[in-house]
């Protein structure tokens, strides 16, 4: 990013996927871009020598787990994304108006505040996106 622009939340977001998608893949042991399916089993692990509750948390985050996340995600963000724009042009349209920044911002960027609050430790996170 820019010096001067700071990354949008948009943006930060879609980077974070990305690298989450990017270590799921990674440790699925499967270098395609197709669809994955869960085979990463507690039972298995645990046999391995680890305790139950880590094998079971292990198995849970599967990477194909990630992917649909990383997948769902990403249509929480198009839809977001779209009613930003929508708002951002209204505001412009009316300064000070009921479509101002002021007014609206809270409102249409709830969910992905909440969609980043997931990577708060992160340096790109703004801490004008905390809940």
């Amino acid at each position: 990013m820019s010096e001067n622009k700071p990354m949008t939340i948009i943006e930060f977001l879609e980077a974070r996927i990305a690298e989450d998608e990017k270590f799921a893949r990674a440790a699925s042991h499967q270098k395609v871009a197709g669809p994955f399916h869960g085979n990463w089993r507690h039972d298995s692990l645990h046999l391995s020598g680890m305790e139950r509750e880590d094998a079971v948390h292990i198995a849970r985050n599967d990477p194909a787990r990630v992917l649909a996340e990383c997948a769902a995600k990403r249509a929480i963000i198009a839809d977001h994304a779209d009613m930003v724009e929508a708002f951002d042009s209204l505001g412009q349209l009316f300064p000070g108006g009921l479509m101002s920044a002021e007014v609206d911002a809270p409102w249409r960027t709830k969910t992905l505040y909440a969609l980043a609050a997931v990577y708060a430790d992160h340096p790109d996170y703004q801490q004008e996106w905390a809940l």
